[in-house]
């Protein structure tokens, strides 16, 4: 293969590393809030900007060294944390953050201006 793909190529190869995705996702029990587009998306760049370093010839190793891209950047994001950092399926909006912070500070006032026994008693 060379190293011009068409945009119907291309397109190919997004929808085979989608599938490809999914399967992982299954398997490897990947949290859905890992948008599947953003992954796919980030191995086509690597995939991209290391084009030089393929050196197959068909459709079917073209696949294949895809694939294996996707992989490593699925991996990349599992064992880093990067999904655990910006803890995509815990996050809270800004508001719920704020009443909850709100709401314990109010606790807090409360017990500090009662008594050691009314705290006791409650």
């Amino acid at each position: 293969m060379n190293g011009n793909l068409t945009a119907e190529q291309l397109e190919d190869c997004r929808t085979a590393l989608m599938g490809r995705y999914h399967t992982l996702q299954e398997l490897w029990q990947i949290p859905a809030s890992i948008e599947a587009d953003d992954v796919v998306q980030q191995a086509m760049t690597k995939a991209w900007e290391s084009r030089e370093t393929f050196l197959g010839t068909s459709r079917g190793e073209l696949f294949s060294w895809l694939f294996t891209i996707l992989n490593r950047v699925v991996i990349d994001i599992l064992r880093h944390g990067s999904a655990e950092k910006r803890m995509f399926w815990k996050a809270r909006s800004l508001d719920e953050f704020l009443n909850d912070s709100l709401s314990r500070f109010e606790q807090f006032l409360e017990m500090s201006l009662t008594s050691p026994s009314e705290v006791a008693q409650k």
